[in-house]
């Protein structure tokens, strides 16, 4: 049997795809085979006939490899390599113990092929940790999609990325978008050290004493979506007769005070200050129904109108909608509310939705619309040398990444995290089969808003829709079998730590639900020798905190 027979036999699994995409491929293709000084094969690059420069070194290919593995720091235990030649480097990598994940990057399946021709890799790819990408699935885009749905932080400690410097220009497209891909897990694992417990916390609590209410929403081809921006205030002084208009929390005060109430509010963040719309609406809010995060702070529903928890992807939610499909679903990516509150309408029947509010920008340096919650905050602080205006300047420039620029004759102020807002919104936006239309719809001459004052008409409603939210009983139930699962669960290491990311599996399901509270236990410095710890600290701290909520539901079963 050929090298490459036996290398392409033990092409299984998650890599037998590869067997097609190597059929037929020239190896000689751009690269060329030589032997070394040391006798192993090394590889140079070719183009149009002519020899390029090496791959790898032409004396010692594997020593070469094996000291540019070394010098890859031990903390780093997901390793993305781009071209990697004739795997020599990967071979080296496999070495280390501490390594969790390794993404190969080989845009060029005549390169891979050449490869498997050339060495015997066959203890190399039947490693789980490997993970080979060629030919359209190693692009920029995939590539970069594949490092986001694999790395985890938490799990696999630093993250190392390793190019091809004889390939520099060919690779840089790619490396770029690895890199960014990287950044933005690195940036959800920030947000995961702040609110990972909160969530967590929030989300049992909720699970054992929050009463779902029979709530009917209406169901309508067009509505409106109201975020906080200052756009706001002048999108809102005329609007079409009868458009139901669903709320971010953050606009509801605003809408109220001029005399508009939505017909219902979209509430995300897991924080106490979501408590804050609701003092600023007073008991306005009382008959408005509240659709809340499952991680909403449990006095937001306690104090709210009628409402319903929704899922987002957050992995403890996951797992309960797959005990309860029925459980509605709010967009919550990168914490966005606005996306929430658009998902919403989209599962009330929405095929064309106004957005209004949505600068994702701070105008003139105002962050939201006059009349929300921020303004009477400030305004109760302020001072004569410290007047509202001034705390509001301090907030717009707190992030010294923030930039600004004229605009239409208006100096806007972007800060970081609301242009990824933005991003994240246009991504939603592009995958829905709805319209979404930025400002408000025409007015109709003479016509007046039917949501303005107390009556509340749904001029194009097709019907109501009523969410389904599963009895307390049989929260608590699952919960409970929840908590037996985690105590069966055991700490992960070496190849079962890289299994974590594998498709498929209970226990993934499981851990994942406990990764964002992890997130909290970790230290300064990203170490995937540290993750073991965290990991076992983490499942302590998450079987505490169920017994606690569980113990508390059991002595008092009715929520006050």
């Amino acid at each position: 049997m050929s090298i490459f027979a036996a290398n392409r036999e033990s092409l299984g699994g998650r890599h037998g795809y590869l067997r097609g995409q190597l059929e037929g491929v020239d190896p000689r293709a751009g690269m060329a085979v030589e032997e070394a000084r040391s006798g192993e094969p090394t590889a140079r690059l070719r183009s149009n006939g002519e020899p390029g420069p090496y791959l790898h070194s032409r004396v010692a290919p594997r020593t070469e490899a094996r000291r540019a593995a070394g010098a890859i720091s031990a903390a780093a235990g997901y390793v993305a390599v781009w071209g990697p030649g004739l795997f020599y480097v990967v071979e080296a990598l496999l070495e280390r113990q501490e390594l969790t994940y390794l993404l190969v990057i080989e845009p060029r399946a005549a390169f891979l092929r050449a490869a498997l021709e050339s060495r015997d890799l066959r203890p190399a790819l039947s490693d789980p940790r490997l993970h080979i990408r060629t030919g359209t699935d190693a692009g920029p885009d995939d590539a970069g999609r594949a490092v986001s749905e694999t790395y985890l932080p938490v799990i696999h400690g630093a993250f190392h990325l390793e190019g091809s410097r004889p390939r520099a220009e060919e690779s840089r497209e790619t490396l770029s978008a690895v890199g960014a891909a990287a950044r933005g897990q690195l940036a959800d694992l920030a947000v995961q050290q702040r609110f990972g417990r909160l969530w967590f916390s929030n989300a049992i609590r909720n699970l054992t004493t929050f009463e779902p209410a029979a709530v009917d929403f209406p169901a309508a081809a067009t509505m409106i979506v109201a975020a906080a921006g200052p756009s706001l205030e002048s999108q809102v002084a005329d609007l079409d007769s009868g458009i139901p208009i669903i709320s971010t929390d953050t606009a509801a005060p605003a809408l109220l005070q001029r005399g508009i109430r939505p017909a219902s509010v979209v509430s995300l963040d897991c924080q106490q200050v979501s408590y804050h719309h609701l003092l600023t609406a007073g008991g306005a809010l009382a008959h408005v129904p509240l659709v809340a995060d499952l991680s909403s702070p449990p006095t937001v529903l306690r104090h709210s109108g009628p409402g319903v928890l929704a899922a987002t992807a957050y992995p403890l939610a996951r797992l309960l909608r797959g005990r309860f499909p029925a459980l509605p679903f709010i967009d919550g990516a990168g914490g966005n509310v606005t996306q929430a509150a658009i998902s919403v309408a989209v599962s009330l029947g929405a095929v064309r939705i106004h957005l209004l509010g949505a600068d994702l920008a701070y105008p003139d340096g105002a962050p939201y619309a006059r009349d929300s919650y921020l303004y009477p905050y400030f305004r109760s602080h302020e001072t004569r040398l410290h007047p509202t205006q001034s705390a509001l300047m301090e907030m717009v420039l707190a992030d010294t990444q923030t930039v600004s620029a004229d605009e239409a004759g208006r100096r806007v102020y972007r800060p970081p995290k609301l242009s990824r807002y933005r991003e994240s919104l246009e991504r939603q936006i592009s995958k829905l089969e709805a319209e979404v239309i930025s400002g408000p719809p025409e007015v109709a001459p003479g016509r007046r808003s039917a949501y303005r004052g107390s009556e509340v008409h749904h001029g194009n409603a097709t019907g109501v829709h009523r969410f389904e939210v599963p009895s307390i009983s049989s929260r608590v139930g699952w919960l409970k079998e929840y908590e037996e699962q985690l105590s069966a669960l055991s700490i992960p290491t070496g190849t079962a730590m890289s299994l974590l990311v594998e498709a498929g599996g209970e226990d993934r399901e499981l851990w994942y639900s406990v990764l964002p509270a992890a997130a909290a236990f970790m230290g300064e410095e990203l170490d995937v020798r540290q993750s073991p710890a965290v990991l076992e600290t983490a499942l302590r701290w998450t079987a505490e905190r169920l017994s606690r909520v569980l113990a508390a539901h059991a002595a008092k079963p009715t929520p006050p």
